[in-house]
């Protein structure tokens, strides 16, 4: 995921066959969104230096 939203200029996320979100990474990857489609409790950063990424912290319980 962080190589996809390193070097894309759009994305579209997919769960169970249906895209729930499609834009520019900026926008559509949120904490929010990683946790409601893959389940995992994530921060979203961005740096000056090496671009946005997510850092995983746990699995969802």
């Amino acid at each position: 995921m962080n190589q996809e939203i390193r070097y894309s200029d759009e994305i579209k996320v997919v769960k169970d066959g249906y895209i729930i979100a499609e834009g520019a990474p900026e926008i559509v990857m949120t904490s929010e969104l990683m946790s409601e489609v893959y389940d995992v409790k994530a921060v979203i950063r961005k740096d000056e230096e090496t671009g946005m990424y997510i850092v995983p912290i746990a699995a969802k319980a």
